[in-house]
């Protein structure tokens, strides 16, 4: 436990501020802080001093920190000799549809690396039935779809609600930012090939045929980057989360449009199998998942 304090000790003086500190080594500020509480009450040292806002070393401190750092150097190099040389990376396999692969996971998965970077993780792509087999036969530890999953060995958590957009050329002939669901009948569509899954523009052209219009389809495309490259070269137009369209290139590539009386919006769901216990590496993940999707919720609440 001395060596922990030590090293809460170190961190601190490294940055002046218990905060930083505590982001450093991933724990929280209160435990910082009782770590210089013990080191000061066992060594019987008041070890910094404040001017105001400003945390200072004590004279105290500036010795006390001449002999911790051999120690924790010393620690170091034994810490680097046997416990790394010879430590397993833990392995951390994801699964997303293509589009939130491309944008929610690969977003997530950089803040999780941020702090978990002794963790290998593996990105796998697939429709959402594929997805839900993979975690069936421990493939894959979490997925993150547009579907609720059929099996009842899947556990299933909400996540958070996406928004949708029409998306065409930059100089594609259309005027103004709304359109209409008749306008559908004279454009032509660029849809997702999702393997007789509904997917985000099927799930729009039933709702459509539902309302007694009869859209045209132009092009059906696999991958993400065929559709945008088919809408590109205006042989039509898409529904796309924004998410995917929010890269500097898609923002003068692409203009977007919105759909009268169609609220844009698609569901995501986290699975992961009610069977195998989550590993260390992927309940972090989970909780990070959580986490993020609280904030977005809150802000898209907060901004209604």
């Amino acid at each position: 436990m001395t060596f922990v304090q030590f090293k809460s000790f170190v961190t601190v003086v490294k940055h002046m501020s218990v905060t930083k500190a505590a982001q450093e080594l991933h724990t929280s500020q209160p435990s910082i802080s009782k770590h210089l509480k013990t080191l000061q009450h066992d060594y019987n040292v008041k070890l910094f001093t404040r001017k105001g806002k400003v945390m200072e070393l004590s004279p105290e401190g500036i010795e006390f920190l001449k002999y911790v750092d051999p120690i924790l150097a010393q620690l170091e190099k034994v810490d680097e000799r046997f416990r790394r040389v010879n430590k397993k990376r833990d392995r951390l396999i994801l699964g997303g549809t293509p589009v939130l692969s491309s944008t929610v996971l690969s977003s997530l998965i950089g803040r999780f690396m941020k702090r978990h970077a002794d963790v290998e993780i593996v990105l796998r792509s697939g429709q959402a039935n594929l997805l839900e087999q993979m975690i069936l036969k421990r493939r894959l530890e979490i997925a993150l779809t547009t579907t609720a999953p059929k099996s009842a060995e899947i556990a299933v958590e909400p996540c958070l609600l996406l928004q949708l957009c029409a998306f065409a050329a930059k100089d594609y002939p259309l005027n103004g930012t709304e359109l209409k669901p008749r306008d559908f009948e004279r454009l032509r569509l660029i849809v997702r090939e999702t393997g007789g899954q509904l997917g985000i523009t099927e799930s729009l052209l039933h709702a459509l045929r539902e309302a007694g219009c009869k859209p045209t389809i132009a092009l059906r495309c696999e991958s993400l980057e065929a559709i945008k490259s088919a809408v590109g070269k205006k042989l039509g137009v898409d529904i796309l989360y924004k998410n995917a369209l929010r890269d500097n290139s898609a923002r003068r590539l692409f203009k977007q449009f919105y759909i009268r009386g169609f609220p844009l919006e698609s569901k995501t769901y986290v699975l992961y199998s009610k069977q195998a216990p989550l590993t260390a590496a992927g309940q972090e993940f989970l909780a990070t998942l959580r986490a993020w999707c609280g904030r977005h919720n809150k802000m898209r609440k907060n901004r209604r």
